[in-house]
């Protein structure tokens, strides 16, 4: 069965990944705090005016390299504990901030309006290299997080994927 086929998966790296606007600057030097294995440190967004990333993009991403295809069976990830968070979870073969990029990735997984940890179930054929966790709401900053008061940021302490490497093409 697919679940007896299915283990943690060890990326490679990741990055930032924000398509939209002033270069990748969401905090890409913090971006390995969401694949450490520690679930207390974590990746931040910028913060924003508004949920929805303050009308200045439909969303930002945190793109992790798995270092080989895989085929994906289940994405856990540790959101803050402020409600509440939109995001979607593509698969892709490019680690490209662009465009064409983006728009070859497939989206294998959404969830709206969630806090903690939430694992998104994974089905269907797709594989890719790259994971890409699309945010495209945000919470309420938390108090302790240094930004200005009645803001919006994104915070990622842990993702966890979850399946078995695809197989080889030919």
């Amino acid at each position: 069965s697919a679940a007896t086929q299915s283990s943690v998966l060890k990326p490679a790296g990741d990055s930032t990944y924000n398509l939209y606007g002033g270069g990748n600057n969401e905090d890409a030097a913090k971006a390995g705090l969401a694949i450490d294995g520690d679930p207390t440190t974590a990746w931040s967004t910028q913060w924003y005016a508004t949920p929805k990333l303050g009308g200045l993009k439909p969303g930002t991403g945190l793109i992790i390299d798995m270092g080989r295809s895989v085929r994906l069976s289940q994405v856990e990830v540790l959101f803050s504990s402020g409600c509440c968070t939109s995001a979607d979870v593509y698969l892709g073969n490019s680690g490209d901030i662009s465009q064409a990029a983006f728009s070859s990735f497939t989206r294998v997984g959404s969830a709206s309006g969630v806090s903690g940890d939430h694992k998104y179930p994974i089905s269907g054929s797709a594989t890719g290299r790259y994971v890409l966790i699309w945010l495209t709401s945000l919470p309420p900053a938390l108090p302790s997080s240094g930004v200005p008061s009645n803001t919006y940021q994104g915070l990622i302490y842990e993702v966890t994927a979850r399946g078995a490497p695809a197989p080889a093409a030919g």
